[in-house]
């Protein structure tokens, strides 16, 4: 099934998503997008650390990590994890992040939202300082970061 739905591209399609991602975005080398999204559970988790799986509003959930191309088909994911679970701990902790060399080749990345630590194969947006808000550079950075 991971094959026919969803699968991580070739060097081939690594060049042409970077094309594109230069094309609409002026963004050089980038290929995937990161971003992290909970699914509802329909009942309480049958296991011992259930309540982190528990939010205030949604109440049971897992957090998936989900990469996707410029024309939005997943290139990769991971589920299963608990509400509390971070983005950026799923991403050092999943099989991409583990073993970036294998999955990327010199100079490409995604891009991710500020819930990612800033690095060689995931560049993300500035945080705005509390209580405060991004000017200049930075913040056309992040517009133009957030575009995809």
């Amino acid at each position: 099934m991971c094959n026919e739905y969803y699968s991580w591209p070739d060097a081939e399609e690594q060049k042409a998503l970077a094309t594109e991602f230069q094309k609409r975005y002026k963004l050089l080398s980038a290929i995937l997008v990161a971003d992290g999204t909970t699914f509802p559970l329909m009942f309480r988790p049958n296991c011992e650390d259930a309540p982190d799986y528990h939010g205030q509003k949604d109440g049971y959930t897992i957090t998936s990590l989900i990469f996707s191309d410029i024309n939005c088909k997943i290139c990769y994911y991971t589920s299963g994890w608990a509400r509390s679970a971070h983005d950026n701990q799923i991403w050092r902790n999943c099989k991409v992040g583990c073993n970036q060399k294998d999955f990327f080749s010199a100079n490409e990345y995604m891009i991710g939202d500020s819930a990612f630590d800033n690095g060689p194969q995931m560049i993300t947006t500035y945080q705005a300082p509390t209580g405060g808000m991004l000017h200049g550079s930075k913040k056309k950075f992040n517009d133009i970061i957030s575009s995809p």
